[in-house]
């Protein structure tokens, strides 16, 4: 089955990765250094009727201390001093809807809108375009939560204007990477898998 299955793997490099190894037992495998990068080939793939796993893998290194990290800017704990490293691996299976019923595969979410603007704001609204919702629909939102503060204002700041609304907005907000004690590739995608969960549950 594995064959009939692409790989994406969401990494800063492939080191510890035998590529030619797993490509013997996909169909095709390339690295990507970010989710918006692995999404946007993850489209590409799909329309062609191949479904894509994307992967995303988080080592400990040894020597490696979080705490040192600037302190975060999104914390619910007064005492938070700095992120827990921990190891582990994500992954999402992609497909477009024809082959999904085809297989009779269970479907967990079903993506409507995507867009990866560097823009926070430009990329919220075209993606709220593209599913014809509006900022209303929307329960659930994941942040970055960077400890790095120019980059953190960024992301609020495209997040308060991408959701401007004259109503009063009942959206969650959370970010895995209070758990998994990492901003990289592995929490981009434990991210999005967290989201699908989230929607999935009802857990807003």
């Amino acid at each position: 089955a594995g064959k009939t299955v692409a790989v994406i793997v969401v990494a800063d490099s492939m080191a510890g990765m035998d590529m030619a190894v797993l490509g013997n037992h996909y169909h095709a495998v390339q690295r990507v250094a970010s989710l918006p990068q692995a999404m946007n080939k993850a489209i590409e793939i799909t329309s062609a009727n191949m479904p894509v796993a994307i992967v995303a893998a988080n080592r400990l290194v040894a020597g490696n201390n979080t705490a040192a990290e600037p302190r975060a800017n999104i914390s619910f704990d007064a005492g938070f001093t700095g992120y827990n490293a921990v190891e582990g691996v994500a992954s999402v299976l992609l497909s477009n809807g024809i082959y999904a019923d085809r297989l009779q595969a269970y479907r967990y979410a079903i993506i409507k809108g995507f867009s990866s603007f560097s823009d926070v704001a430009t990329a919220c609204a075209q993606a709220l375009n593209d599913s014809s919702y509006t900022v209303n629909d929307v329960k659930y939102v994941e942040v970055s939560a960077l400890t790095q503060a120019e980059q953190e204002q960024l992301e609020m700041a495209g997040l308060i204007k991408g959701y401007n609304t004259d109503r009063t907005l009942a959206t969650a907000v959370g970010s895995l990477r209070a758990v998994t004690g990492e901003g990289g590739c592995f929490s981009q995608v434990a991210g999005l898998v967290k989201t699908v969960i989230a929607v999935y549950q009802r857990y807003y």
